[in-house]
């Protein structure tokens, strides 16, 4: 296959440098966010969209690939100045202790609560795993959230919000609830593809990753069933539905 490489100065027109900054730039937001479930959403997005790019092969895609490519070096170089030329000098420091904090630190309040939780939900999950405990159904443990120990010096804290998304759902409307949750998403990105092969509109690529992301994050922070969320896919299932009768 013939790749037209003088496409590429397309990249370099005022308004094509002037859409690819403002992608970098909220591109970079997720750098400097330090959520460690955004990075891992972005990079399984990031590397699933390039094999589809590569895999397809088709002239425009090396475009595409270029695109993509100059966006994230672009905003992790955004990032880093935000992070280390930030004025004052001050503002600098304390984000550097933030970014080792977020990449290093295995003792964070965050974290020590959340694998606290975990054999707490699974428990749960076991009493009743094929239709589960509906809504509003709840897990007690011990947290380490110091809002929680302020109020509660022995930590003990009973909730209906679990950081682990799978876990969440799982625990609410049971294992038949959570493959038809996944069925549902596994067939709009494969309708979101499918859509992108044939009519050429890469906005359905795009909805696709948006709905990998979301699938991605909610690993280990609840988005699918979050409003954030679920508008999303509401919105990703119109899009698709209607444009597939046509």
């Amino acid at each position: 296959m013939a790749i037209d490489y003088n496409k590429f100065t397309d990249l370099f027109k005022p308004e094509k440098l002037i859409n690819l900054f403002l992608l970098a730039l909220f591109f970079s937001t997720i750098v400097i966010s330090f959520s460690r479930s955004f990075w891992v959403g972005i990079l399984i997005t990031g590397t699933l969209i390039l094999v589809y790019l590569i895999f397809k092969k088709r002239p425009y895609n090396f475009k595409i690939i270029s695109k993509v490519v100059t966006v994230v070096i672009s905003s992790i170089i955004l990032g880093m100045i935000v992070i280390f030329v930030s004025i004052p000098p001050s503002a600098s420091k304390q984000l550097e202790r933030q970014l080792a904090h977020r990449v290093q630190s295995q003792d964070e309040a965050a974290l020590v609560s959340r694998w606290a939780l975990l054999p707490k939900i699974i428990e749960e999950i076991k009493r009743n795993p094929i239709t589960g405990q509906g809504y509003g159904a709840t897990v007690t443990y011990v947290s380490a959230d110091p809002k929680i120990l302020a109020k509660n010096p022995s930590g003990i804290y009973t909730t209906y919000a679990f950081e682990w998304g799978y876990l969440d759902i799982w625990l609410k409307i049971g294992l038949l609830g959570l493959v038809a949750y996944l069925y549902l998403l596994l067939v709009l990105i494969k309708e979101g593809i499918k859509l992108t092969n044939r009519k050429k509109v890469y906005l359905y690529l795009g909805l696709s990753a948006g709905l990998v992301f979301l699938t991605a994050t909610h690993i280990f922070t609840p988005y699918l069933n979050h409003p954030l969320g679920i508008g999303f896919i509401l919105f990703c299932s119109c899009l698709i539905s209607q444009d597939r009768v046509y």
